[in-house]
């Protein structure tokens, strides 16, 4: 607990389910409200297809299929298929429907794992262009190799063609020549084999790839996907809610905690209330009691502006009447309470005009406990007018609607007046103000010059009157 007199700025801990359940509401909004706006926003886009085809490398008719390294498929086939002869190639067998700066951005090729496959994809408006293009650049695929067969093997087979057709010549003009002839055609057998050879070679290099799969239209599109868009969304949402929340709750200046309290006013004691359905303050009331034993008269401080502090001290007065003491409270708001305890034993008076309230305090002396409920000394002099005469000060806040730095002025300045702070109170946060009635309320005596009346109702707001002028 921090020390009476030190005013620390400290934030209260609070542990990351508290902070995201403060901000359930922000979090619940960003839940429902990012996969419907994705879901909005993808029934707008157009619709896009994917198709595959694929092409079978035979590494037996190529042996540069296959990298020595890895023994995987060598990525000279994959490149070419975006390669800028068979774009062209298909651009031609698709009519020139596409062109071939189009297909490069539509047309994605990659091996399959642990396979001699090359799946080439094409992405299209509509089921059946993705089909065509993708088996379009698959046939160009083919047929390039082939024709790059051709073109490497070529002049291989021409040079041996020529090489033969010497040797064969030769052959002719060594006649009668025995030696000389057996000589040639052994070259000529040479020769003729390595030519066979190099049309094999080109034949096989030809045949190297097939279409293995033909792409076939596709049944749905790739994109837009409303389920998995709306997944996406919600993820990212969440995500980004959960930071706001968490970056919120440590820019906030709202008190959540008795400690927030305790360290923003230096109190030595907090003392928590939660409300229930008879005597909420009963806990409070005896602790202060037990830490007081001659408590006589207990002024009440709100922290910010509203009724806090006249409703804590008639819940204060109240748990003190129901342990048999004749308690009187004295409310100074600028409006009569909206709920009054209904307990035996309990007075209430409300005094709106701060310059009675010193005579007012002790008309009631009489009685065994005295609770003052004064606004926040930032809004009014009502607790420097009763200096000297409080046995204890309590600060009351609000959960979630007092500020901290509210606390801390108001301690201060508390402290400017000569109050030493007894405690502080955390009322609990509640949605609705409570609109029932109570027992009858008591005036203060009259009788004396200056000294207020009030009119006693039943359950009602009493009319604030002030130096013997009824109101």
């Amino acid at each position: 607990m921090t020390p009476e007199g030190a005013l620390t700025d400290v934030r209260d801990v609070t542990t990351f389910g508290e902070a995201l359940m403060r901000r359930w509401l922000l979090i619940l909004l960003v839940a429902v409200l990012a996969p419907a706006i994705a879901v909005g926003a993808t029934m707008r886009m157009t619709k896009a297809y994917e198709a595959q085809a694929q092409i079978y490398v035979d590494p037996q008719a190529d042996p540069t299929a296959l990298q020595a390294s890895d023994g995987l498929l060598s990525r000279d086939y994959v490149q070419e298929v975006t390669s800028d002869a068979v774009l062209a190639r298909s651009s031609s067998y698709l009519h020139g429907q596409q062109s071939a700066g189009w297909l490069a951005t539509h047309v994605t090729a990659a091996p399959l794992t642990g396979s001699n496959v090359i799946g080439i994809t094409a992405r299209a408006g509509t089921a059946t262009d993705a089909a065509t293009i993708a088996n379009a650049v698959s046939r160009a695929v083919v047929d390039q190799n082939a024709s790059d067969a051709q073109g490497r093997m070529q002049a291989t087979v021409q040079y041996l063609t020529s090489e033969l057709a010497q040797v064969s010549a030769a052959i002719t003009a060594a006649a009668g020549r025995p030696d000389a002839i057996a000589t040639l055609r052994s070259e000529y057998d040479t020769t003729y084999t390595n030519l066979e050879n190099a049309r094999l070679a080109q034949s096989h290099a030809a045949d190297a790839l097939s279409v293995l799969q033909p792409a076939q239209a596709p049944a749905r599109p790739v994109s837009p996907d409303p389920a998995r868009d709306a997944l996406i969304a919600m993820v990212a949402g969440l995500s980004v809610a959960v930071l706001a929340a968490l970056l919120l709750e440590r820019a906030g200046d709202r008190i959540h905690r008795p400690d927030a309290l305790a360290a923003a006013a230096g109190t030595p004691l907090v003392l928590p209330m939660r409300r229930g359905p008879s005597n909420p303050h009963r806990i409070t009331y005896m602790q202060l009691r037990a830490r007081f034993p001659e408590l006589h008269v207990v002024m009440v401080v709100a922290v910010s502006e509203g009724r806090d502090a006249d409703e804590a001290a008639a819940d204060l007065g109240a748990a003190a009447a129901s342990t048999g003491r004749n308690a009187l409270v004295i409310q100074t708001g600028r409006k009569p309470p909206r709920r009054l305890p209904s307990v035996t034993g309990l007075t209430v008076w409300h005094v709106a005009d701060q310059d009675d309230l010193r005579l007012v305090l002790h008309q009631g002396w009489g009685h065994e406990l005295v609770v003052v409920a004064v606004p926040s000394p930032m809004r009014g002099a009502h607790a420097a007018s009763i200096a000297g005469h409080v046995d204890a000060t309590v600060l009351v806040a609000s959960e979630r609607l007092s500020r901290r730095a509210e606390a801390r002025e108001a301690a201060a300045q508390l402290r400017l007046s000569g109050f030493a702070l007894t405690a502080g109170l955390l009322l609990p946060h509640r949605r609705r103000r409570s609109r029932r009635g109570g027992d009858q309320v008591t005036p203060p005596p009259a009788g004396r010059a200056g000294a207020p009346t009030a009119v006693t109702t039943e359950a009602a707001p009493i009319p604030v009157a002030q130096n013997g002028d009824h109101r």
